[in-house]
C-alpha cells in the first residue's frame, strides 16, 4: 500500500509534540524543578551526555539495534508464551507498564515491580549500550527503489528500546548513582543521534524524539542531591544533538528518486509515444501519493491531459523567454514543454524552502512560512509546478519547529545549571537576574535568539520563554519552568 506523503510528514512530526496541537483554555502547569547549589565535577568533563570519539569502536551500530530489537522480540514472545502456559490469554503487558512509568513523577514508580520487569531486558539493553559505542550507523536506506514506500518498522520500533533506555535512567536515579544515570543518558543520546542517521526525515523526528525523552530524565537527574552541575556536560553536546542534515538530503532528492521519468525531460523533443508513455506513468507515479482528493484527480491521465493542455501555452512562453529555440520547443510535445517546466518551477520551490534549513530558527521560519502560504488557490490546482511542490514538499516549518524545540530545551537546562553554579558559590542563593551569572556564560533561546526571561521571588525562580514563533498555542512550545531551591 501506498503511504500519503504529506499526512505521512505530519504524523512524524507528532511524535515530537505530547498530546494534540490545540489552544489551551487554562495555562499549563509550570514545570517544577527542585535545585540543590552544586559546582561543576573534577575535571570538568568527567560527565559527558555522548560517547567521547576516543571511546568510539570501529562497526555499525545498526547491527546492533537490529539485534537489540530481535532480542526485544523474542523476550516479548516468551512472555506471551508463558501466559498461554499459565492459562492466561494474555501476558502482563510490560510494555504498557514501562510507558507508565516513564511518565510518571519519578516517587510514584514501583522500583521493586519495574526493576524486575527491566531485568527481563537486559540483554536487549546490553546491544543497545553496543551501539552507542560505535562509530558508524549505516540503516543501508540509501538508494533503495522503494522511496517513500519503503516500510521503516526498526526506526519506529527503535522508541520501544529508548524507553527502556528511559526507565533505566531512572531507576539508577531512585538509586541515588549519578555514574549510571549518566551512562544511560549518554546511551539513549547516542541511540537518538544514531536513529536521525539516514536519508528520511522520519529517522530524523524519531530521533528528535528519543532525545525529547532522554531530556526530560536529564531533567530529573539535575534534581538529584548530589549531582554535580552538568552545565559543562550539555555545553559538550553538538548543536544540534539530533543531525537532521541527511535526512534533509535525502527528501530534497526525494522527486528524482520517486518520479524519475522526470530525468528524462531535458533532451531533444520526444516522439507522441514518448510523450504518452511519460504521462501515464507520471500518472501511475503520483496517484495516491497526496491523499488529497483535490490533488488526486488529476493524476488519472486524462486529468493531467487537461492539466497539460491548460498549462502549454504559459510553459512554451516560459521557455522561450528563457533562452530555449523557439523551433525547438516548437518540436516537443506537449507533456514535455508542460513537464520540464514544471519540473523546473517544482526543483525552485523546493530550493526556496531547503536553502533555510542550515539558517537559524529566528532568521529561516518567516521565508519558509511564506513560502508556503504564498499560492493561490487557482495555483495549487492549474499550476503543474506548484501542485508537484504542493503533493511532494514535507513540512519543512514543522520539522525545523520540532529541532528548535529540542534544542531550546537544552539551552534553558544550560542555563539551570550555571543557577545551580552560581548559588553554589554565593551562600545558596540564587541569581537576582542571568546577568549576575560570572561563573559561565549563558546561552540564547535558539527559537527567538533572546535571552530567556528569568525573575525571583524569594526562594523560587521562573524561567521562560515564549511560544516559538510561528509555532501553535501549546505547551510543548514554551518553556516554563518554576525553579525552587531545595529545602
Amino acid at each position: 500500500m501506498k503511504r500519503p506523503l504529506i499526512p505521512l510528514i505530519l504524523v512524524s512530526a507528532s511524535v515530537v509534540i505530547p498530546g494534540p496541537i490545540r489552544a489551551q483554555s487554562d495555562p499549563p502547569e509550570p514545570t517544577v524543578i527542585v535545585l540543590h547549589p552544586a559546582g561543576e565535577p573534577t575535571p570538568a568533563l568527567k560527565y559527558t551526555l555522548l560517547p567521547e570519539p576516543r571511546e568510539l569502536l570501529p562497526g555499525n551500530a545498526a547491527i546492533f539495534y537490529h539485534r537489540a530489537l530481535h532480542l526485544l522480540l523474542e523476550t516479548q514472545m516468551a512472555q506471551e508464551r508463558q501466559a498461554r502456559s499459565e492459562g492466561r490469554d494474555q501476558p502482563e503487558r510490560t510494555e504498557a507498564n514501562i510507558i507508565d512509568w516513564i511518565d510518571r513523577p519519578l516517587g510514584e514508580i514501583p522500583v521493586d515491580e519495574a526493576r524486575e520487569q527491566l531485568d527481563l531486558y537486559g540483554r536487549v539493553l546490553r546491544e543497545v549500550e553496543l551501539g552507542a559505542l560505535r562509530e558508524d550507523c549505516d540503516w543501508e536506506f540509501d538508494r533503495r527503489p522503494e522511496s517513500i514506500d519503503l516500510l521503516l518498522p526498526e526506526v519506529q520500533s527503535s522508541r520501544s528500546l529508548a524507553r527502556l533506555v528511559s526507565l533505566r535512567v531512572r531507576l539508577a536515579i531512585l538509586d541515588g548513582d549519578v555514574d549510571a544515570a549518566v551512562h544511560w543518558l549518554r546511551t539513549g543520546y547516542a541511540l537518538a543521534r544514531h536513529v536521525s542517521d539516514g536519508p528520511s526525515l522520519i529517522q530524523s523526528l524519531v530521533g528528535l524524539a528519543i532525545g525529547g525523552v532522554m531530556n526530560g530524565d536529564l531533567i530529573e537527574l539535575i534534581q538529584l542531591e548530589g549531582t554535580p552541575s552538568l552545565y559543562w556536560a550539555i555545553a559538550h553536546l553538538p548543536d544540534p544533538v539530533v543531525d537532521m542534515s541527511a535526512g534533509l538530503v535525502g527528501e530534497r532528492s526525494l522527486v528524482d528518486r520517486l518520479i524519475p521519468e522526470l530525468r528524462e525531460l531535458e533532451g531533444p523533443p520526444w516522439s507522441v509515444e514518448q510523450a504518452r508513455r511519460f504521462v501515464e506513468d507520471l500518472g501511475r507515479s503520483l496517484s495516491g501519493l497526496s491523499g488529497q482528493a483535490e490533488f488526486d484527480r488529476w493524476t488519472t491521465g486524462l486529468g493531467l491531459t487537461a492539466l497539460f493542455a491548460r498549462a502549454y501555452p504559459d510553459a512554451k512562453r516560459s521557455l522561450i523567454e528563457g533562452g530555449m529555440p523557439e523551433a525547438e520547443v516548437e518540436a516537443m510535445p506537449v507533456a514535455q514543454v508542460v513537464g520540464l517546466v514544471s519540473y523546473r518551477r517544482n526543483r525552485e520551490l523546493s530550493d526556496d524552502l531547503y536553502k533555510w534549513m542550515d539558517i537559524p530558527y529566528p532568521q529561516a521560519y518567516r521565508p519558509i512560512q511564506e513560502t508556503y502560504e504564498g499560492f493561490t488557490v487557482e495555483q495549487k490546482l492549474s499550476d503543474p509546478g506548484v501542485v508537484l511542490f504542493e503533493m511532494l514538499r514535507p513540512y519543512l516549518l514543522g520539522v525545523k519547529m520540532a529541532e528548535v524545540r529540542a534544542d531550546r530545551q537544552l539551552a534553558a537546562l544550560r542555563c539551570v545549571e550555571a543557577i545551580r553554579l552560581f548559588a553554589a558559590s554565593h551562600d545558596g542563593q540564587l541569581p537576582p537576574s542571568l546577568d549576575a551569572i560570572a561563573e559561565v556564560p549563558l546561552p540564547l533561546d535558539p527559537a527567538t535568539g533572546e535571552p530567556f526571561s528569568y525573575a525571583v521571588d524569594g526562594d523560587t525562580a521562573t524561567l521562560s520563554a515564549p511560544l516559538i514563533p510561528g509555532g501553535p498555542d501549546h505547551p510543548a512550545y514554551r518553556i516554563d519552568y518554576q525553579l525552587r531551591l531545595a529545602d
